[in-house]
């Protein structure tokens, strides 16, 4: 039916530049979005699991790992932040930081 349609596909160099900066622009604005100081902690862990989802996360191990070091070593919760999160909120800490090999001792979490 499709033949070789497909493989005679050629993309014009002009428009494969365009689509390397869009990339990278958007990888940039991904970026930024992890890096936010004033997101809270469930907003990060959404956006990682939704980056990791989608199979683009190895675009971001880095800013990643480092996000999920500092919700793994952070003493400093505010305790009234802790109170309102739901059991999707811990279940998908503790998935995510056991997927990145952070491991409790002790259960405790949100």
């Amino acid at each position: 039916m499709w033949a070789d349609a497909f493989t005679s596909f050629s993309l014009d160099d002009k428009v494969q530049k365009k689509y390397d900066e869009a990339i990278q622009e958007l990888k940039q604005q991904v970026r930024s979005m992890l890096m936010t100081k004033g997101s809270t902690t469930i907003e990060k862990l959404i956006l990682i699991d939704t980056l990791e989802r989608l199979g683009v996360g190895y675009h971001f191990e880095q800013e990643i790992e480092n996000q999920l070091r500092e919700i793994f070593f952070s003493k400093s919760q505010d305790k009234d932040q802790l109170d309102n999160y739901d059991l999707f909120a811990t279940a998908l800490q503790f998935r995510l930081l056991r997927q990145h090999h952070y491991h409790y001792k002790k259960f405790y979490i949100l």
